[in-house]
């Protein structure tokens, strides 16, 4: 098994939303994504994040902190909690949590 199907399906196994995110876009996103967001994790796959936040000043604010940290550290642990939306439209509140990767 190579080792990057290897990390997805670690990557899938874990019971918390897990995505993977390149310029913003989700390249990943694990089974769990599903329960919290509502959207299958497939569905996800190639659309920007921004179908995850509730407002466009909540993506920017998110976006400022998140990746300005991850400059400067590999690993992002937000203090703060965000608002989101999952896919029927309704707010979920979220703590988020990143790391770097190559």
């Amino acid at each position: 098994m190579k080792n990057s199907v290897l990390a997805l399906s670690i990557l899938d196994a874990i019971p918390l939303a897990t995505l993977a995110l390149e310029n913003r876009k989700i390249i990943f996103a694990n089974r769990a994504v599903e329960r919290v967001f509502g959207w299958k994790p497939e569905k996800l796959t190639g659309k920007s994040t921004k179908i995850l936040y509730s407002t466009r000043e909540e993506y920017e604010k998110v976006g400022e902190e998140f990746y300005r940290d991850l400059e400067k550290e590999r690993m992002f642990i937000g203090q703060s909690k965000y608002t989101f939306k999952r896919k029927d439209g309704s707010s979920i509140i979220c703590r988020l949590s990143a790391a770097r990767l190559g």
